[in-house]
């Protein structure tokens, strides 16, 4: 896999030309890479595809580790050898010309020095430098592997005085439903993680399409969890529009917002004894109930929310500005907006300061800028930088999301939107 960024330059001995890889986009099963020079090209382990959308679009369809076909009249067969942690490809020009193999080297998830020479119609030599993106295969291998016997996705809690105690949750499970839509890979592991996505989203469903946080525990349904399953099933085709009657109850008319939980204003909770406070709106929570009613009386609260960014309460969401910004961007993709909001703009401000930000920041506003498909020469940076914190098993550093809840599972579902697989 190649990252966006990711340098081609051409050179012909005098004349350099420096293009990059500045969007993905998908035709048939193949990831192809879009250049700012327009060519669209796609590099598979066993071939090669070049598409080009100017006045003419070349095609290599490959056979059996070789192919051809007719270019500029001429005759052009490749072949390609795998070896272990290296691919070698041979170029040939059927009328007695031979031109130069060149040689790629792959090392798994370490940084890339690319030279490779080939000789070509129209320069004479070029070559490849940057950094490989890490394998896709690695990353949906560490999600699939973090399965519990729920068939859930693991998640963690630390408490002061019993210290860290896991949970279920299928919280993350529509997360990665939502992630993967329109995803640009094709992957077995990824349809299976799908489908055992929506089995769980569906199996710990309570009537009509009402859920809680926790499968484990016992606590009142909230519409955050409710919002973003919705949204989850909904993009895979199922109709859940009977739990909306549920919304209706708790929206608060004086400040155009709906309530957290359906219950009470004190709800209890069957765990250490708690009890949660009904009584306040939460903005990134009334984001995600935007996201699935598409209610335009809260574009209102909303907009409020938007101009206090880094005055957010922290009560359910660690960086609640940056995940307001995170699940707007969805939102606003899918045509539901509010006229009063434009975030392109702060997520530009904040791309030009990402070293100062933390990693559950970096990884928030990498996706939004992806889902928003900004383009910046910051964005490119960061994303470099965010693939070196992945780990070796292909999954992100243990993250904290809300005060006291974290896994490794968000932020590496985060990491796949941050990339643009």
């Amino acid at each position: 896999m190649l990252e966006i960024g990711f340098e081609w330059i051409f050179t012909n001995g005098t004349d350099t030309i420096i293009q990059k890889i500045v969007d993905t986009t998908r035709i048939g099963n193949y990831l192809v890479w879009v250049l700012n020079n327009g060519i669209k090209f796609s590099y598979v382990l066993d071939s090669l595809i070049l598409f080009y959308n100017g006045k003419k679009t070349y095609l290599y369809k490959p056979g059996v580790n070789s192919w051809q076909d007719k270019i500029l009249n001429k005759i052009f067969v490749y072949n390609v050898k795998n070896e272990n942690d290296r691919i070698i490809v041979e170029q040939k020009v059927l009328e007695g010309k031979t031109l130069k193999t060149h040689q790629v080297l792959y090392f798994n998830q370490k940084l890339l020095n690319i030279k490779r020479i080939l000789k070509y119609p129209y320069y004479q030599e070029w070559k490849l430098i940057g950094y490989r993106q890490p394998t896709v295969d690695k990353v949906l291998k560490f999600l699939i592997s973090s399965l519990n016997e729920y068939k859930t996705f693991r998640a963690f809690e630390k408490f002061k005085y019993r210290g860290v105690e896991e949970y279920v949750s299928t919280y993350f499970s529509s997360i990665l439903i939502d992630v993967f839509d329109n995803w640009l890979y094709f992957s077995e592991i990824k349809d299976s993680l799908e489908r055992i996505s929506i089995e769980a989203i569906l199996k710990y469903a309570k009537e009509e399409y009402i859920w809680t946080y926790w499968i484990d525990r016992e606590i009142a349904p909230d519409l955050d969890d409710i919002s973003v399953h919705s949204i989850a099933l909904n993009l895979k085709g199922y109709n859940t529009d009977v739990n909306k009657k549920y919304f209706k109850n708790y929206f608060k008319e004086d400040k155009g917002c709906y309530l957290t939980w359906i219950g009470d204003s004190l709800i209890p909770i069957r765990w250490l004894g708690s009890v949660i406070d009904n009584r306040d709106c939460d903005c990134v929570i009334n984001v995600n109930i935007f996201r699935y009613l598409k209610d335009k009386r809260l574009c209102s609260f909303l907009k409020k929310c938007y101009s206090m960014f880094n005055k957010m309460y922290e009560k359910y969401y660690l960086d609640p500005g940056f995940w307001f910004l995170y699940f707007y961007s969805k939102s606003y993709v899918r045509d539901n907006r509010c006229e009063e909001i434009e975030i392109k703009d702060i997520i530009l401000s904040i791309l030009k300061k990402y070293k100062f930000l933390s990693l559950r920041q970096k990884l928030l506003i990498s996706s939004s800028a992806n889902i928003l498909n900004i383009k910046s020469n910051y964005l490119d940076s960061l994303r470099i930088e965010l693939i070196k914190r992945l780990r070796e098993d292909g999954g992100m550093p243990f993250m904290f999301y809300t005060p006291d809840n974290f896994n490794r599972i968000l932020p590496t579902l985060l990491f796949i939107e941050a990339i643009k697989f």
